[in-house]
């Protein structure tokens, strides 16, 4: 059974890789490195503050970075919802802008049985973006499928996922993250690791360009 389900996974990674990529990554390698921290936790909320910096240009230059705040309610089982306030800045050129963002997360989750989870993030922002007028509004959508590994002691799943962003301001699908291939290993009894490998395309002024991310997430719950 659990060999089946492993072969399930590969299955719908070549799917998500083939059926959400209009075209191969070749512009850009980029590593993005994550640390969440799980400040409490009890049976109907949870308090965690992500922090993101991506290192662009082939690794040569810090193109991005945002923090995050979440509150999110677990009050409907298995259907969490978020409350998230960001802060980022991004390189235009030579000069950072700020961005603020509000988020809403609807984040349902589907066990088929004991090892195998179909994951679902809806989020919804509400973006103030320096050098732009009023606010920009944007819809993702992440599907995604979650394996636990039990007869591997330095492996505690793995994953894989795709998603989607809509920009209401222009009424497009601009940009789709694919993640065919990644792993969870576990460190300590309150920590473990993601390591995974993204391909990200992006849309701009009508022509797509896309790139290779190797990323990791450092979780940690106090």
């Amino acid at each position: 059974m659990k060999s089946a389900l492993i072969k399930l996974s590969i299955l719908l990674s070549c799917f998500f890789f083939t059926a959400s990529s209009p075209s191969w990554a070749e512009d850009d390698f980029q590593y993005w490195s994550r640390y969440q921290i799980k400040a409490y936790e009890n049976k109907h909320i949870k308090l965690q503050s992500m922090n993101e910096l991506r290192v662009t240009q082939d690794g040569s230059d810090i193109g991005y970075w945002f923090t995050r705040e979440q509150l999110i309610f677990k009050f409907i089982k298995k259907i969490p919802v978020g409350i998230n306030y960001v802060f980022a800045q991004g390189r235009n050129n030579t000069k950072y802008t700020n961005e603020h963002r509000v988020e809403f997360d609807l984040m349902p989750k589907f066990p088929i049985n004991d090892y195998l989870t179909i994951t679902n993030r809806n989020k919804l922002e509400f973006r103030w973006l320096e050098n732009r007028e009023g606010v920009q509004n944007r819809f993702r959508q992440r599907w995604g499928i979650d394996i636990a590994i039990e007869k591997i002691p330095f492996i505690k799943k793995i994953y894989a996922d795709t998603e989607y962003f809509i920009n209401f301001d222009s009424g497009e699908f601009d940009q789709n993250r694919l993640i065919p291939a990644a792993i969870v290993l576990p460190c300590f009894d309150n920590a473990d690791l993601r390591i995974f490998y993204m391909i990200q395309h992006v849309k701009r002024n009508n022509n797509w360009s896309s790139n290779e991310i190797v990323g990791t997430q450092l979780s940690i719950s106090l």
